[in-house]
């Protein structure tokens, strides 16, 4: 396997059905763009002598990415970015068919812009290991320029290398660190897949449910998700829904007359002594208790 590769080799690495790319009109060669159809796949690439932007089209997949980093999951769908850096070996592997736009930038592009910009060395900065990016202001610069590669128009040289360099400066602001900065570490949930598992949490509080629904909301696996969590979050899913769930119990004892039996089910627990041994457990209290102190209030 070669060390690097250009944009016009990755179909060899990462077959797929083309469905459109650009004309390849620009000698320098700085963005190059391709759409792909795939069905599930492994792929095992060496580095790219560009960046590259990946943007989900069609389709939702578990997306399994190795890196510096180590191994990160995500659930992919469409609108949703993956970036590579320049010059990071990968490997890549997921199980649902997608439709994707690739876009990749030159390292001379994105090393002239980096010291017109940021009056620095691009060999210094390494790109972050982005699998799962939600950000709707370069998905929609880098959309404008897809759509000008795929159907070039008057002044459209001018226009790309505008649109280049601005995707370019975003890039750089954004997703790359000095190379000295330690990464996140990659036992951790990101802020998206956070966000997923808080609002599942909150929304079944009520009903039971198991990890492996909490795991695949977030698009990782049992085992990688509780680790990820409780860095994330400090305590074990369970844990952490059992103090959901008491927050909620203690909210509704003092503010609602309802009995403490339907405070106990409508709250996530079993009965009543269920609720009840959670609290003298982990709040050192018991909820008729907080029920009294609320009405003497």
């Amino acid at each position: 396997m070669p060390l690097t590769i250009s944009p016009e080799q990755v179909p060899l690495y990462a077959p797929g059905e083309i469905l459109a790319q650009s004309d390849n009109g620009d000698p320098r060669r700085r963005v190059v763009f391709r759409e792909f159809r795939y069905g599930p796949l492994f792929v095992e690439g060496p580095a790219i002598d560009s960046l590259l932007i990946v943007v989900y089209r069609h389709g939702q997949s578990r997306m399994r990415r190795l890196c510096e980093d180590g191994w990160k999951d995500a659930l992919v769908r469409p609108r949703m970015i993956s970036i590579l850096g320049t010059g990071t070996p990968s490997r890549w592997e997921w199980d649902q068919p997608i439709e994707v736009s690739h876009l990749y930038l030159s390292s001379e592009l994105l090393s002239e812009t980096c010291a017109s910009a940021f009056e620095q060395d691009y060999r210094r900065l390494n790109a972050k290991d982005a699998l799962e990016v939600d950000d709707g202001k370069l998905l929609a610069l880098a959309d404008v320029l897809i759509d000008e590669l795929r159907v070039p128009s008057a002044g459209g040289t001018l226009l790309i290398d505008t649109l280049a360099q601005a995707l370019s400066v975003r890039l750089l602001r954004d997703y790359h660190q000095d190379r000295k900065q330690k990464s996140a570490p990659a036992w951790q949930l990101t802020a998206a897949q956070k966000l997923r598992a808080l609002d599942f949490i909150e929304a079944h509080l009520s009903r039971d449910f198991d990890l492996e629904q909490l795991a695949r909301e977030a698009g990782i696996s049992e085992y990688h998700f509780i680790r990820c969590f409780k860095v994330s979050f400090g305590l074990s899913p369970h844990q952490f829904v059992i103090r959901k769930r008491l927050d909620r119990a203690l909210e509704m004892i003092r503010t609602s007359p309802a009995p403490l039996s339907e405070v106990a089910v409508l709250c996530g627990f079993s009965d009543q002594s269920h609720m009840t041994r959670a609290f003298r457990r982990i709040l050192k209290t018991t909820p008729g208790v907080i029920r009294s102190s609320a009405k003497s209030q």
